[in-house]
């Protein structure tokens, strides 16, 4: 196993979860979210950050500093993302250390949407930055970063349709930095599940939570470079099975 919650008096007493892993030289590096109480209130808005590291995927996994915290929750009351949670965080892979840009899905509340912060080195190492990623005033999560086509290329969630007008569907932004993403250059990235089982029978289906039968958390596989593979989990069960279920998607 290489993480659980300590079920001690730490940041990630509970569900560290949503990870993802990367390789940088011989040091793997894993990132997870996790709590210290999972009622609700406070949970989700005390969810942090976490990093632990391995030389091989095996293990052992060794949190990163003190306690494995990357990324703590903004105590200042001007800052764009207070009142908000942090969720599923990602990396962008390269070279040989593990780097300073991360990108970070933080909700807002009061209808407030979702945005993407941008994390610098500092001593934890990393903070948010003083404006979002993208587009303010629209409802993105689930964010995964890569390089592609000398870009820094980003896909999301696009909750209620607002990027891409499939609500439901994924978003595509693209930066010449990492720090700002052109809305000009947004696109689909990809679309609802439907659209990909479309000789299956829909009433079959099975719907275990949310509204839309969309796919959440995506995540790419490059191959040579290139965008090959989708793989993203799903609260809705095209083979009527009682549980969530994971798809991915080829050529894309």
């Amino acid at each position: 196993m290489a993480l659980r919650g300590t079920g001690t008096n730490t940041w990630d007493k509970f569900a560290p979860c949503n990870p993802e892993i990367h390789k940088f030289g011989d040091t793997c590096a894993l990132l997870y979210i996790a709590n210290d109480n999972f009622r609700q209130p406070p949970h989700p808005r005390n969810q942090r950050i976490g990093m632990a590291v391995a030389k091989s995927l095996d293990g052992p996994w060794h949190k990163v500093g003190r306690d494995g915290l990357i990324l703590e929750i903004v105590t200042n009351t001007n800052h764009w993302t207070y009142g908000s949670q942090i969720v599923n965080p990602t990396l962008l892979p390269g070279g040989r250390e593990i780097p300073s840009l991360l990108q970070i899905a933080l909700s807002g509340s009061a209808g407030n949407g979702l945005r993407r912060g941008d994390c610098g080195p500092t001593r934890r190492p990393y903070r948010i930055m003083g404006e979002p990623l993208t587009t303010k005033g629209v409802t993105i999560e689930d964010g995964f970063v890569f390089a592609w086509q000398g870009k820094v290329c980003l896909i999301s969630t696009d909750n209620h349709g607002s990027v891409t007008g499939i609500r439901g569907g994924g978003a595509l932004w693209v930066s010449d930095d990492g720090l700002k993403f052109n809305p000009a250059w947004t696109q689909v990235a990809y679309d609802r599940i439907p659209a990909y089982y479309r000789d299956t029978i829909r009433s079959a289906w099975r719907k275990i939570y949310g509204a839309d039968p969309k796919l959440e958390r995506p995540k790419l596989l490059l191959e040579a470079g290139q965008p090959a593979w989708l793989y993203a989990p799903s609260g809705w069960n095209v083979t009527g099975g009682e549980r969530t279920a994971s798809i991915f998607c080829g050529s894309i």
